[in-house]
């Protein structure tokens, strides 16, 4: 009996250390022209990926310390390390990549 209550102890440090080792990230992603919808919002070197939506809002959680990149068709990638708050991205649009349809 004392034994599983050491184990069911540990267990609950452990996942109450690594709950707390995360941090929400928000923001929005910009360019020259407003909001950036559906740019990819992802932690580096993980499958933890989310999306913009379509006003270029995005929030999930990641790795205290992590490098999250953002990324969308026609524009630069962009790095900055994950810290609470709201995060302004603006991302830099590769010239002559692709033209607005009428």
């Amino acid at each position: 009996m004392r034994k599983s209550l050491t184990l069911l102890a540990f267990a609950l440090l452990c996942t109450i250390a690594t709950y707390a080792q995360t941090v929400l990230v928000q923001g929005q992603v910009t360019d020259d022209r407003g909001p950036v919808p559906n740019a990819t919002v992802q932690e580096k070197g993980t499958k933890n990926i989310t999306r913009a939506d379509e006003l270029g809002k995005f929030s999930f959680k990641v790795k205290q310390g992590a490098l999250v990149v953002v990324s969308a068709v026609g524009h630069e990638p962009f790095e900055f390390a994950a810290t609470t708050g709201y995060q302004n991205v603006k991302i830099t649009t590769i010239a002559g990549e692709l033209e607005e349809v009428f």
